[in-house]
């Protein structure tokens, strides 16, 4: 086994060499059982590479009940040196063959709140309750999740994508508009009206939290996204922060925060707005939680003064786990801005679903979604107050047999309408985006 193990460790730095030095020990007469524990032993010993390398050899053993131990025990040895996004690469290869692996489930929920990651480890807690947990596992796991904290002092995570769409700047697809100004429809000019095109999506999120007592941390969080295009008057950026207390208390989690927002279109500042909010974490069973959000904001539109004002915005996010591998979302979202002028003042409510399906390293993901908007009044110089009816239609995958580094592939259709009494704000839009997402 001593001259064996060289060449599984040197399988870790050439994984083309993973496959020939596992027929290597079957020609020795190693089996896995033998390997298993010639890797404990070299585990316990503090010979950590050797034994890694032996789990990973095991990983490409014909027997799904082989590779799942190596990968099991892999996983593990790496969450204890600390090597979490290792870790939690190896827990999501686990339970993309088996789905069921409860237990497994919930050692990739502890890794994943270890690297900061929170909500998608509340998101496979739900999925191991859906499973199916035997009573006094059940109640360790609220137990878990009651207590669950975030320890991690910084992190983030950020999507990059191709976009190609038949409409970059959101615009009518009409030549002219019915206005008060005249009996006759007046023309738009060319970039008033809807423009294809491809660009680059960009988004983003990064935390930094700092502890003040056991169940409370000071928590800033920065966020931003940009869809840019070849044609730099459509594109369009927005930036976020958002800064105060979080606690959490018998599986609630809690988050005051004081907020500051700004959107550039086409290179020059479109809105700026500052704000409080609240965001409040839920359980309601131990396969269901809800995420309610409220928030009131002051905004000022620089080139469009009679825009500013004030908005209220409240929204209910309803999380539920069906199975060990489906799950979904409901959202209800209201809001309502008043403007200097009542022709921009709007009440406004949106309803989205959500469902997804892990198969064997791919995830499947569908939603749809309606909104409605209602304006106060007329908006000069259209001659009917604004009333909006729209429709969203997305669907798309994560492809995580190809991931690299934590990375997988995603693909996402999106489709939306939205119907106007008012010209200006009547548009298509279909999107396709291409790119790469944190796998795990």
């Amino acid at each position: 086994m001593r001259q064996f193990a060289p060449l599984l460790a040197a399988a870790l730095l050439m994984p083309g060499l993973v496959v020939p030095a596992h027929a290597a020990a079957t020609r020795q007469g190693l089996t896995p059982a033998v390997l298993f524990a010639k890797a404990d032993e070299l585990r316990a010993a503090g010979h950590l590479p050797e034994a890694l390398a032996i789990y990973t050899a095991l990983t490409h053993d014909p027997d799904l009940e082989i590779r799942t131990e190596a990968r099991y025990r892999m996983a593990m040895l790496l969450a204890q040196q600390k090597r979490y996004r290792d870790a939690a690469k190896v827990f999501r290869a686990l339970l993309d063959e088996k789905p069921d692996a409860t237990g497994v489930r919930l050692d990739y929920a502890k890794v994943l709140a270890q690297m900061g990651h929170d909500d998608a480890a509340r998101k496979e807690l739900r999925q191991a309750q859906a499973a199916g947990l035997p009573a006094d596992v059940a109640l360790a796991v609220d137990q878990f999740r009651n207590g669950l904290r975030t320890v991690q002092h910084f992190g983030g995570s950020f999507q990059v994508s191709l976009a190609s769409s038949n409409n970059i700047n959101r615009a009518t697809s009409a030549q002219s508009l019915v206005t008060v100004l005249s009996p006759d429809p007046l023309p738009l000019s060319a970039d008033a009206q809807a423009k294809s095109g491809e660009g680059v999506a960009l988004s983003g999120q990064s935390f930094a939290r700092l502890p003040v007592t056991g169940s409370v941390n000071l928590l800033a969080q920065l966020s931003a996204s940009a869809n840019l295009y070849g044609a730099s008057e459509f594109n369009d950026i927005s930036g976020a922060i958002k800064l105060g207390p979080e606690w959490t208390s018998h599986g609630d989690r809690w988050r005051p925060a004081l907020g500051y927002t700004q959107r550039w279109y086409g290179g020059a500042t479109y809105s700026q707005g500052k704000s409080v909010s609240l965001d409040w974490l839920h359980p309601l069973d131990r396969r269901t939680q809800v995420t309610t959000d409220l928030g009131y904001s002051w905004l000022t539109y620089p080139a469009i003064t009679l825009q500013s004002g004030t908005s209220i915005d409240v929204s209910v996010l309803v999380e539920h786990g069906f199975s060990a591998s489906w799950g979904g979302s409901v959202t209800l979202a209201g809001g309502r801005q008043a403007a200097h002028d009542p022709g921009y003042s709007t009440a406004s409510g949106a309803a989205n679903a959500l469902v997804w399906h892990d198969f064997k390293s791919l995830t499947l993901f569908g939603g749809a979604g309606v909104s409605l908007v209602e304006g106060d009044a007329a908006l000069f110089p259209f001659p009917l107050r604004r009333q909006d009816h729209g429709t969203q239609f997305s669907a798309g995958a994560v492809i995580r047999k190809l991931s690299w580094r934590g990375f997988a592939p995603v693909l996402r259709l999106t489709t939306e309408q939205n119907r106007s009494t008012v010209g200006i704000y009547r548009f298509q839009q279909t999107t396709v985006n291409t790119g790469i997402t944190r796998a795990f």
